[in-house]
């Protein structure tokens, strides 16, 4: 990495300051497994669809072999976004289907969040399923606090949620694993393996979302990420090969409170954000990127 964390971490500082919100942020170099850069790495944001991924890993450590219509849901999950389609492998890590068989899925990934040792990462219930499960079923499903973890805090989704430094740990858990270590291998030996691994973050590399970290990083990368939106937060986390093999993960959350008026943080503004800091943090390790 040419260019120092410390120097990083200022330049990152001073960028932040700009932001009218609260932006997190984690690098990590995954050659050296040096944290290079940080801020607000432990304040908690809503889950959003960045969520998508632990529920992909999630489904592959618990489902041997997937047919042909479980491979189009999770292909539409994770390039598309598509929240219908992530519940429905919530269910099929469960071996079930429908809303409350992705209820049972949630709640079995939560452990797998807790084995791996995160605090503030959890969700609660499947996407667009409150109407159903609350309101007409009556399950009594308990959010989180009002404010959760550490300062400064957002208003983030009680019942979706992590922070930077854990979603990153989560991606590097799927890196370690392709690479045949960590604890995602620990913990699932079975079905969790190199070659599947490889194979979930080969899936990432399909994401459709070129407007956010994307639009901040040169063609000549590769890059495995997820990215996540609702109306006062956006986010981006993923996995950066440059063309010399470098290898680094960054995790990049902004958020805006919803103003007085209803005006909510628009895609434009935070993507301009998020591609930014991506930019940025990419010229940290490729100095003279363009």
């Amino acid at each position: 990495m040419p260019v120092s964390a410390e120097v990083l971490n200022a330049a990152v500082a001073q960028m932040a300051e700009r932001w009218q919100g609260i932006v997190g942020i984690y690098v990590l170099n995954l050659d050296t497994n040096e944290v290079v850069a940080s801020l607000n790495e432990n304040t908690v944001f809503s889950g959003a669809s960045v969520m998508k991924v632990p529920i992909l890993i999630h489904a592959y450590a618990n489902v041997k072999t997937f047919n042909d219509k479980q491979v189009a849901w999770m292909r539409r999950m994770i390039i598309d976004s598509d929240n219908i389609a992530a519940n429905r492998m919530l269910a099929t890590s469960m071996s079930g289907e429908g809303t409350e068989s992705a209820y049972q899925g949630a709640q079995n990934m939560n452990e797998m969040f807790k084995a791996l040792g995160l605090e503030h990462t959890y969700q609660n219930l499947p996407y667009e399923a409150r109407d159903y499960l609350i309101g007409t079923l009556n399950y009594s499903i308990k959010g989180g606090p009002k404010e959760e973890g550490t300062p400064p805090f957002t208003d983030a989704d009680p019942m979706l949620r992590t922070t930077p430094r854990e979603m990153a740990t989560v991606f590097h858990a799927l890196y370690q694993c392709s690479q045949s270590d960590g604890p995602l291998r620990a913990l699932y030996p079975e079905t969790l393996t190199p070659e599947r691994c490889t194979e979930m973050l080969l899936l990432m590399r399909e994401n459709a979302d070129y407007t956010r970290m994307m639009r901040g990083l040169p063609d000549d990368v590769v890059v495995s990420h997820k990215s996540g939106w609702i109306e006062d937060m956006q986010a981006d986390v993923g996995i950066i090969t440059t063309p010399a093999q470098q290898h680094y993960l960054m995790a990049i959350y902004v958020y805006r409170p919803i103003g007085a008026d209803g005006a909510y943080l628009t895609d434009p503004v935070a993507s301009d954000a998020i591609s930014g800091f991506a930019r940025l943090i990419h010229s940290a390790f490729v100095p003279g990127t363009p």
